[in-house]
């Protein structure tokens, strides 16, 4: 057997694949987009150089009657599988998982925040927010729109002072009656929660912000400029949840692709081994 081409069978496309996961995963995809895509460019145009190089060894040997090489073929294929798979994964996580993560942390974190008194204006770059205690959603006053989702939205009032305007709503989706009834988005059955986390969505504020307004319309109320959240008991925890699951979804990817090519690298190995055939 040839130790030293199976390790690179084995290696090479793990290494490709745990690179383009990562970087399309985590960071470098939010913050340094442009060299994040070239690294993916280059590993492209290597496993692109890989499957040429086996294809023309291939057809070179085949033409002269002499006897397959047992790893280019197997090596650039894993090579391009590993791209692909890891570039679709990477993509996924970051769309579903990640982002978020990335951008409710850019944002800023208030505390103690009276919802009577601030300004949604004065807190546009809010991404958690601990509001004071005696804050509460009010869902009496929730109101909803749309079917399949219907997105719901309740103001978030304080029960010490009177409101002027309404720049806080809790929101959500499929988590209200179509008139708003039965508002229960997030922890608002829990008297002890008393935070948010800002919906970072574009699509889903431009929804919310219209379903707000539509509230605000029918039951004369006023706001600067409204602010979307999750009513939730313990922003942080929620957020560090969302980061390692990420962790979690490239650690376990990268592990599944490391055995089945393990296992690829064993049986092209015994093939080989039973054709007598050596060597690169």
């Amino acid at each position: 057997m040839n130790f030293a081409a199976s390790a690179l069978t084995w290696l090479v496309p793990s290494l490709v694949f745990a690179l383009n996961f990562a970087v399309l995963s985590f960071s470098w995809r939010h913050q340094r987009w442009q060299m994040c895509w070239l690294l993916v460019l280059c590993t492209a145009v290597f496993a692109a150089t890989c499957a040429v190089m086996a294809y023309t060894v291939a057809q070179t040997r085949k033409r002269q009657a002499m006897r397959a090489l047992p790893w280019y073929t197997p090596a650039a294929m894993s090579i391009c599988i590993a791209w692909v798979c890891s570039v679709t994964l990477g993509l996924v996580n970051y769309q579903f998982v990640s982002r978020w993560f990335y951008d409710i942390t850019g944002l800023e974190v208030y505390r103690n925040v009276d919802p009577a008194r601030e300004s949604g204006i004065r807190l546009a770059d809010a991404g958690r927010v601990l509001f004071t205690e005696g804050s509460r959603v009010g869902v009496s006053q929730a109101y909803a729109s749309g079917q399949n989702p219907t997105y719901c939205v309740a103001p978030i009032v304080s029960d010490v002072k009177p409101h002027v305007f309404y720049d806080f709503w809790a929101a959500g989706l499929d988590c209200c009656a179509a008139d708003g009834s039965g508002f229960h988005c997030g922890n608002v059955s829990d008297s002890r929660t008393h935070a948010g986390l800002r919906v970072v969505s574009k699509r889903q504020n431009e929804y919310f912000r219209r379903v707000a307004e539509d509230a605000m319309r029918v039951r004369g109320m006023q706001s600067t400029q409204p602010l979307f959240f999750q009513w939730t008991a313990d922003p942080a925890a929620e957020v560090a949840e969302r980061q390692d699951r990420a962790v979690d979804n490239f650690v376990y990817g990268t592990f599944a692709f490391l055995s089945i090519q393990l296992f690829i690298v064993v049986l092209v190995a015994v093939r080989a081994g039973l054709s007598r055939s050596s060597g690169w």
